[in-house]
């Protein structure tokens, strides 16, 4: 998967969020967006 080979890129992290949401994996997309936090730089995060 594109994510395990670039785990820090947050356009790709968010990309797979809206198509997990897209297709109806609500929690799927939940658990990937909590991730995409984590590796997010601080003045890249949104509250």
């Amino acid at each position: 998967m594109a994510i395990e080979l670039a785990p820090q890129d947050l356009d790709l992290r968010n990309t797979h969020v809206m198509v997990l949401f897209a297709n109806g994996l609500y929690v799927e997309a939940l658990v990937e967006s909590a991730k995409a936090l984590e590796v997010a730089p601080e003045d890249e995060q949104e509250d």
